[in-house]
C-alpha cells in the first residue's frame, strides 16, 4: 500500500512539474504582451497637444489648428455669446467651390463638434470687402453654401445654420474673431446661448 501511495504522489509530483514547465512560457508571453499593450498609446500627444475627444459615440483626434479644434477649446472655457472662426483657403481646390479631398475629415469633425453642442448656432459669412471683387464675391458665396451643405449632410440640423453676408469691418467689429493668414473670407460665427 505504500508503493501505491508513493506512485501516486510521484505521479501528482510529475503533473504538477510539467504543468509548471508547460504554463511558465504562457505565463511569460502573456505578461509580455500585457507590458507591450501598456505602453502602447492610442493617440500620442505632440507638443501642439493634440486633443483625443468623443462625440456622439464617435473618438476623434483633433489636431491643432484645425477649426473643429479651435471650437472645442472655445466650448471648454465655457464661453458665451459669439465667436467666430475663418475657414481657410486649404479646404478648397484652388478657384473653385468644391472641397478637398482631405477636408472631408476636417468637415466631419467640425459637424460631431456642432451636433453634439445643441446650444449653437451657427452661422457661415461671406465678409465682404468696402470693394468687392464679384467674381471673388461668387466664389465665396458658392463655397459658404457648400460647407452649410456639407454640414447639414453631416447632420447637423438646418434649422442651426444659415449664410449669410457682412461687411468685413463690421464682422471684425461685432465678433472675436480668429483670423488665419490667407484670403479667405468666409468665416463661421458661433452663438452660444448657454454653457
Amino acid at each position: 500500500m505504500a508503493s501505491k501511495s508513493l506512485d501516486r504522489r510521484a505521479k501528482t509530483a510529475v503533473i504538477a512539474a510539467g504543468c509548471l514547465i508547460v504554463a511558465a512560457p504562457i505565463l511569460a508571453i502573456g505578461r509580455y504582451a500585457s507590458t507591450q499593450m501598456e505602453s502602447t498609446t492610442i493617440a500620442e500627444g505632440h507638443a501642439h497637444d493634440d486633443r483625443l475627444v468623443s462625440l456622439n459615440g464617435k473618438t476623434m483626434l483633433l489636431p491643432p489648428g484645425t477649426v473643429a479644434r479651435k471650437i472645442a477649446d472655445w466650448l471648454k472655457l465655457g464661453a458665451r455669446g459669439n465667436h467666430g472662426f475663418q475657414i481657410g483657403d486649404e479646404s478648397f481646390v484652388a478657384g473653385k467651390s468644391d472641397f478637398k479631398p482631405e477636408a472631408s475629415e476636417r468637415l466631419e469633425m467640425l459637424a460631431q463638434v456642432l451636433k453634439h453642442h445643441r446650444e449653437i448656432t451657427t452661422d457661415i459669412v461671406v465678409a465682404t470687402a468696402a470693394d468687392p471683387q464679384p467674381t471673388l464675391v461668387k466664389l465665396e458665396e458658392s463655397r459658404a453654401a457648400r460647407l452649410k451643405s456639407a454640414l447639414i449632410g453631416h447632420g447637423v440640423p438646418p434649422i442651426r445654420v444659415e449664410v449669410e453676408e457682412e461687411e468685413i469691418a463690421t464682422l471684425l467689429a461685432q465678433h472675436r474673431i480668429e483670423r488665419e493668414s490667407g484670403v479667405s473670407r468666409i468665416y463661421v460665427i458661433l452663438s452660444r446661448s448657454h454653457a
